[in-house]
């Protein structure tokens, strides 16, 4: 197990993603240092707003079904007991989304009423803390670490590039393309997205140099994307085992990128990636990177 011991900005960086069949995970590596980690592949971002009519639902659609109708102390009870009886925890689903929902000021001031004050009764605030009190027992007590929180009044809302966007066509890719019935459909979406207040969001990737261990050896993640855009089989590795990429792009240029520094056995090891990517570890399942701190164990590959 690597341990984190800093993370600091880096330059400016294009960063990609790709899908892997069937997992939700894959083997990357720095070039510089070697370090290898299992990060989390097919960014599928998917959020909802706090006050959304289906919000307590949507926190909770990773919760696997052996927890239903139960209580969170009920949840962390069953947990032991299997742990304890040397059984496999339950899976939630969904694994190739990450689940976060957006809140803003609004929603925080909410959570900070105090019982006896005269608004600590109205409709919105008790919403705000059955929504926190929600995502803080499905995150916690499943086991899923989701849904994360996106304050999303403080991301950069950029207009730029809306344009192009009306078109439709900017899902799929020469592999996967769009019929006209579904790009008539983004269309519209894209239209309804745009009158939003908050329309802009994260999507976390690695970038491209970060080395990728595949069936042809370690290659760079952005010659994985060329690679499979080019119909070529790549499987990448996955623990012990080898699965199909199905599809990968570049999610963004320029983006803003941190490096982790981690250490082990006095060696310093770096990754390289956009602060809400994904990385396992085995005390709290996947976490943000940037959110990554010294007492978590690092999950890599060993071989």
């Amino acid at each position: 197990m690597k341990k984190i011991i800093k993370i600091e900005k880096n330059n400016k960086q294009h960063v990609y993603d790709i899908e892997v069949d069937t997992v939700h995970a894959f083997v990357a590596k720095n070039p510089d240092t070697g370090l290898t980690s299992i990060s989390h592949n097919s960014a599928r971002m998917s959020i909802k707003f706090w006050k959304d009519k289906e919000i307590l639902d949507f926190i909770k659609v990773k919760r696997p079904i052996e927890y239903l109708d139960m209580k969170m102390d009920e949840i962390l009870k069953y947990r032991d007991k299997t742990i304890n009886e040397g059984k496999l925890l339950p899976n939630g689903f969904l694994w190739s989304s990450n689940n976060s929902v957006a809140v803003d000021k609004e929603f925080w001031d909410l959570l900070s009423i105090k019982r006896g004050d005269e608004k600590f009764m109205g409709q919105e605030a008790q919403q705000a803390r059955r929504v926190f009190r929600t995502i803080t027992e499905s995150a916690y007590a499943d086991g899923t670490g989701e849904p994360g929180i996106i304050n999303v009044d403080k991301l950069v809302q950029k207009d730029e590039g809306w344009e192009k966007l009306k078109k439709g066509d900017y899902i799929g890719n020469k592999k996967y393309e769009l019929n006209e019935d579904t790009e008539f459909l983004i269309k519209r979406l894209t239209r309804a997205a745009r009158r939003k207040k908050y329309h802009t969001i994260t999507n976390p990737c690695i970038d491209g140099n970060a080395m990728i261990s595949t069936h042809l050896g370690d290659i760079t993640m952005k010659e994985v994307v060329r690679k499979v855009n080019n119909n070529e089989e790549i499987l990448v590795k996955v623990n012990n085992n080898y699965n199909k990429v199905v599809s990968g792009c570049l999610t963004k240029k320029n983006a803003e990128v941190i490096e982790l520094i981690f250490t082990e056995n006095n060696k310093e090891f770096k990754l390289i990636c956009t602060p809400d990517h994904k990385i396992k570890t085995s005390n709290r399942g996947w976490v943000n990177a940037e959110n990554l701190n010294e007492k978590d164990n690092i999950i890599v590959n060993d071989n």
